[in-house]
């Protein structure tokens, strides 16, 4: 099987010139991460983007007290713009990254990215609508949960796992932690929720999983 490299990322590398491909490639940056590892980008300047070349990536946020709150997931030929990381002020907040299972990424650096840009409009068109594309997945999950319940997105959750790998499955594999690290919420609260859509005959929990048991009216609390 053919492994997945840069040019499943950019839809249009046939049409880039050998300098630039090669421009590319020199500086690439490939790094693997195990399941709950955090990304971290060893270098002086972080702003570029980054390419999921296998696995599942959670951009986040984190605040001081522990909580998390979930802003997007990336798979596989994803790309997520980290194009303010060395402009962010003292009060900004920094978008974290983490591996939900092994992945492999690489990063290009804004120069590189600048380089080709200017002479290559389908690059800069690339980057601008990546860039818009992480901004509206944010702006789409932020809006969703902020005027729907916590019941709804925990369904809403659970339903978009059991889509993860395909075709539906009535078994997630996830802890109560996972959920409420993904929802900003306490691992307390997830699980007074959770009783309460077992007790309505839609899921039955393990440990470790949650069983799918009216996908449908699931469906109807997520608002789907």
């Amino acid at each position: 099987m053919k492994s997945f490299d840069i040019t499943d990322c950019i839809p249009f590398w046939a049409e880039l010139s050998d300098e630039n491909r090669k421009l590319i490639k020199d500086n690439l940056v490939t790094r693997t991460y195990v399941s709950s590892e955090r990304i971290l980008l060893n270098r002086a300047k972080k702003n570029g983007m980054i390419f999921i070349f296998s696995g599942c990536i959670r951009v986040f946020l984190a605040s001081d007290t522990g909580r998390e709150i979930t802003l997007f997931r990336l798979n596989k030929g994803e790309v997520f713009s980290i194009m303010t990381v060395d402009q962010a002020g003292d009060l900004d907040v920094v978008p974290l990254l983490e591996a939900l299972e092994k992945s492999s990424v690489a990063y290009l650096s804004e120069d590189v990215l600048a380089r080709i840009a200017y002479s290559v409009p389908k690059m800069a068109q690339f980057v601008y609508r990546n860039a818009a594309k992480n901004a509206q997945l944010i702006i789409n999950n932020i809006a969703y949960m902020f005027f729907n319940t916590l019941r709804g997105c925990i369904a809403r959750y659970i339903i978009g796992a059991s889509k993860k790998n395909g075709p539906a499955c009535d078994t997630v594999k996830t802890t109560h932690e996972e959920i409420a690290n993904h929802l900003g919420s306490t691992r307390v609260v997830i699980s007074r929720e959770l009783d309460s859509l077992r007790d309505m005959g839609l899921i039955q929990t393990r440990r470790g999983s949650i069983i799918i048991v009216d996908r449908e009216g699931l469906e109807s609390i997520a608002g789907r």
